[in-house]
């Protein structure tokens, strides 16, 4: 072997030189979404804490752009752009490190004529939560899913916080106490009744 041949060898990089790299360029470290309904639609701040790995530029997906309206966007109290990418408001960062980021948006309810329900599409993160205040008083309400759920309820308010887990979908359900599931069963099958008693008659 001539000697050029040996040393370009011997300047070869050995594996333990090479810097390992991530399995991953960033990862969405914690996700909180509180908010509140405004007449037939919802106000909601969410808050992201991103992890980012690696010295260049990556692209952070934050939320589906689909059936929300992005109202601001801050990185550290920042005001920034984002994009719109594969179905995903995205960021893109440049450095490795830890970024707070802060979206405003709006989402229409559910059933926007009786004002009630709210249906969010998430990015799946391992730490999440949600906190939502929802107007009137005396009210039933749920979350799915939902863990270790906190409600209070007031007389002209009401207030529901939970755990979300990696869930990429999450609904939000209320109604007075005295408009049930069941209670409107009871009451649908009782006016059923009575028609088919007068129908008969």
């Amino acid at each position: 072997l001539p000697w050029e041949a040996f040393r370009e060898l011997i300047d070869l990089p050995r594996p333990e030189d090479v810097e390992p790299q991530p399995p991953v360029e960033c990862v969405v470290k914690r996700a909180t979404y509180a908010g509140e309904v405004v007449g037939d639609h919802a106000e909601i701040t969410a808050s992201f804490e991103v992890e980012v790995f690696v010295d260049r530029w990556v692209n952070a997906p934050l939320l589906p752009a689909d059936r929300i309206a992005l109202r601001s966007a801050r990185v550290d109290k920042k005001n920034v752009v984002l994009a719109v990418h594969e179905g995903f408001y995205s960021l893109a960062l440049e450095k490795k490190g830890t970024y707070g980021i802060t979206l405003e948006f709006s989402a229409e309810l559910s059933d926007p004529d009786s004002r009630s329900g709210l249906a969010l599409q998430l990015l799946g993160v391992a730490v999440s939560t949600i906190d939502l205040k929802v107007p009137g008083g005396d009210l039933e309400m749920s979350v799915d899913p939902g863990y270790g759920v906190a409600l209070d309820t007031g007389k002209k308010s009401a207030r529901i916080s939970a755990a979300l887990g990696a869930t990429e979908n999450v609904t939000v359900d209320w109604r007075p106490k005295d408009e049930a599931p069941e209670v409107r069963q009871v009451a649908v099958a009782a006016a059923q009744a009575a028609v088919v008693y007068f129908g008969t008659n």
